[in-house]
């Protein structure tokens, strides 16, 4: 087989591994939510707070993974999140009590933190070069499609044959299609740059060269920004617009148009990358973000609708594509995992503080105006950040100064 179709074989498997993967964990945080409830007796806190725990854990174990993705080879460190993630399904369907059901959840945690967006974007970012800002949006747009299509797939399921078994479907095309053609296909990189028995390292900075540079708190803060907007539209988008007077099927049906702006803006906004910068296509993005916040503020005039869901569905879902690219830019791809673990710190808390942030000043006001106009200001200013961080070649120890000496 040629290069050109192991490339396209290579993003195909990245697509779908994002897809089912992210697409079964995030179906089951709100899905089955109602049926656990009504099954359990459990607190809607209490059910809930098993999605905190899916996105806690992955943040904790996303540098353990990056770590390991730094040594091991990546179908590996893949194959054992899939098959981890379709475990925790099987386990999480024969739950009988809250511990059980919170011990499957942390298992997806670590499950898809091995098996989709650190992985994803090393292998991706080795084996495209000049499209890679393209290939990191077609393979990150499995993201969003795959939330999109298997939250529908496990409500029919939970419909006709219940929420236990819904959750042991969910782990079947992990196990008999996602895991074959993950240790079948994916490679690190390209066989060109293996070297002896094991893969060469790419050019780049060593982990402590890249923390004490700027470039990495420049693109930490812009990543935790980014995430507390998204944290709020996940939370409160919908719930606002309803408050706005609309029904909850307009609603619904309004953020799901944003959701496919967001998986076409992926790959749209990945090409805008590859022929400018992706400092510039990055920027654009967060701002586009916190414009759609200033917007959400007049939802209720029909006409601000369009723009709305424009703006926030490419703020909301390019990001996911242009961080990985950026930083690949700033430090290179040879502890790359490494630091796409730490970074992803900065998103778990970026997540967590955002419906924190709304839901607090709601309460506190009555309304989410302060938290959107804060929220805008933020984004704006955090869509100047990623102008600051300095390409690889002048991220050197001898020409990048330390952070501590980045304002002097």
């Amino acid at each position: 087989m040629d290069e050109g179709r192991k490339r396209g074989l290579l993003l195909g498997v990245l697509f779908l591994s994002n897809f089912f993967v992210i697409g079964s964990s995030s179906a089951i945080t709100g899905v089955f939510l109602t049926p656990l409830v009504r099954h359990f007796g459990w607190s809607r806190t209490l059910a809930a707070s098993l999605t905190m725990l899916i996105a806690v854990t992955g943040a904790l174990a996303g540098p353990v993974v990056g770590r390991l993705l730094d040594s091991l080879a990546a179908q590996k460190v893949m194959a054992v999140g899939v098959a981890l993630t379709a475990l925790a399904l099987i386990a999480a369907g024969r739950a009988n009590s809250f511990r059980a059901m919170a011990a499957a959840h942390v298992m997806i945690g670590v499950g898809t933190a091995a098996s989709t967006i650190i992985p994803v974007s090393l292998v991706t970012s080795n084996w495209f070069g000049a499209r890679r800002g393209a290939a990191l949006g077609v393979a990150m747009s499995g993201m969003s499609l795959g939330t999109s299509a298997m939250a529908s797939f496990a409500s029919y399921l939970i419909a006709a044959a219940g929420w236990r078994q819904a959750y042991t479907i969910l782990a079947i095309p992990l196990v008999v299609f996602i895991l074959p053609i993950v240790m079948l296909v994916v490679r690190t990189r390209p066989a060109a740059a293996v070297q002896g028995p094991a893969a060469a390292p790419g050019e780049g900075l060593e982990r402590g060269e890249a923390v004490r540079g700027r470039s990495f708190w420049l693109i930490g803060i812009t990543y935790f920004t980014y995430l507390m907007g998204v944290g709020i539209g996940v939370v409160h988008f919908v719930p606002y617009l309803i408050g706005l007077g609309m029904s909850a099927q307009r609603a619904a049906a309004v953020f799901s148009l944003a959701m496919l702006v967001s998986t076409l803006g992926k790959p749209v906004m990945g090409i805008v990358a590859d022929r400018a910068n992706p400092r510039a296509a990055l920027a654009a993005a967060i701002f586009a973000l916190g414009c759609a916040f200033v917007l959400l503020m007049h939802a209720a005039h029909p006409l601000v609708l369009i723009p709305l869901v424009l703006l926030y569905g490419i703020g909301v879902g390019a990001p996911v594509a242009l961080v990985p690219m950026l930083m690949a830019e700033s430090f290179g791809l040879k502890t790359f995992g490494t630091l796409a673990g730490l970074i992803g710190i900065f998103g778990m808390l970026g997540t967590a503080t955002g419906p924190l942030f709304a839901g607090r000043i709601f309460d506190v006001s009555g309304t989410y105006g302060g938290a959107f106009i804060l929220m805008s200001l933020l984004l704006m200013v955090a869509a100047l950040l990623p102008y600051g961080c300095l390409p690889l070649g002048a991220s050197s120890p001898a020409s990048s100064p330390a952070l501590a000496q980045a304002g002097s």
